[in-house]
């Protein structure tokens, strides 16, 4: 009977064993290959090899994006959310302890000199544009208002509100997370949401995205209703780019300013007659072809940076002399000495261009979601 126990327990040693190298491995893998591969589109790239890649996602079950199952030649955008980001934080790992520095760095791009009244006219023309790009398709456009007969009544009840800003640090999202981003940040690891404007699209509503179980929604029985298919869209539009570069002992994020659609809070849910539906959830950054501004003016660090880096380079110092680890002490001093510089944080300010160039961007993805409909 010991003999038989003792057995049993070595078998489940052995097992245990087994998957802690398994998933070691498996974290060593995606610690060397770094996070997928950005998407980038332009007005000549294959817009159905585009979404393909964009919309797939990773392991080796997942299936290609597909058109939702529909005869109907009518649509009705429900819903038309764009979330502005006007900041963008990447968070380092190790990067800072070579300086002393902490653990992990991080930086900062803020968007300066863009008004609400400037995304709201970039919600509105995307939301035009997606207008045009679905009716060289073939399909019957009809406005949003005919929902108002349907169980979206509700939901049109902030119709037409003012641009919404979401501030870091909110509340609610310390103490319960932002369900929204659950899944959703396989290549942008490192990266923290900061600051954005939320601005929904002339007659349309805020309230019909969902993240979650969409299906308990009006949409089945509105598109039964109105013999249409019902589209729920949001995106949200980053300016600054963030490659990753990441190894076993370090890992960070080259940034550059770029224009892009970010994973986190995008995706596109059609629902279609006959109790049919598909959803869309971005699976890879994509990157648009302009920028915001050509480059960047440093920002001034704040105390608290600075005395961040002070303290923490001071104490590596001092250490590192204590032990006779020169090297220590020499970065230490660095890191100190590092507190009396520029924050490393980048302010972006738009240009007179800005509507026009993110607009134009923004419509270049819109035009390669219409593969989501049939032709």
């Amino acid at each position: 009977m010991v003999r038989k126990i003792h057995s049993s327990v070595m078998t489940l040693l052995a097992v245990m064993f087994a998957v802690h190298v398994s998933l070691a491995h498996a974290n060593l893998l995606d610690m060397i290959k770094g996070p997928p591969k950005p998407v980038e589109i332009t007005e000549s790239s294959d817009k159905a090899a585009n979404f393909k890649e964009a919309f797939k996602p990773e392991g080796m079950l997942a299936k290609d994006p597909a058109p939702v199952e529909s005869a109907s030649k009518k649509v009705v955008i429900a819903g038309f959310q764009m979330e502005f980001a006007t900041e963008q934080k990447a968070i380092t790992k190790n990067a800072g302890a070579g300086a002393g520095l902490a653990s992990s760095a991080e930086k900062i791009y803020y968007l300066r000199g863009v008004k609400d009244e400037q995304f709201q006219a970039i919600a509105d023309k995307s939301y035009a544009a997606f207008v045009e790009h679905l009716k060289k398709l073939g399909y019957e456009v009809l406005p949003p208002t005919v929902l108002l007969e349907t169980g979206y009544k509700e939901k049109f009840a902030k119709v037409n509100q003012s641009p919404v800003h979401h501030e870091r640090g909110v509340a609610g999202e310390i103490l319960f997370g932002d369900l929204s981003k659950i899944g959703e940040d396989k290549d942008e690891k490192g990266q923290e949401d900061n600051a954005s404007v939320i601005v929904t699209a002339k007659d349309t509503s805020p309230d019909v995205y969902s993240k979650f179980m969409p299906e308990f929604g009006p949409g089945f029985k509105a598109a039964d209703a109105l013999q249409a298919n019902i589209i729920q869209l949001r995106m949200k539009v980053n300016f600054a780019r963030f490659d990753g570069v990441r190894f076993y002992w370090s890992s960070g994020y080259e940034d550059k300013p770029q224009n892009g659609i970010s994973i986190r809070g995008t995706g596109m849910q059609v629902f279609a007659p006959s109790n049919k539906i598909a959803t869309y959830s971005l699976a890879k950054t994509v990157i648009l072809p302009n920028r915001v501004a050509e480059k960047g003016a440093p920002v001034a660090a704040t105390t608290g940076q600075t005395t961040k880096r002070a303290s923490g380079g001071l104490f590596k110092a001092l250490a590192g002399l204590a032990t006779g680890d020169v090297i220590a002490a020499t970065s230490g001093a660095v890191g100190a000495a590092h507190s009396t510089m520029a924050s490393d944080d980048i302010e972006m300010t738009a240009g007179a261009d800005y509507e026009a160039v993110v607009a134009k961007d923004v419509g270049l993805f819109l035009n390669m979601m219409t593969e989501a409909l049939p032709k």
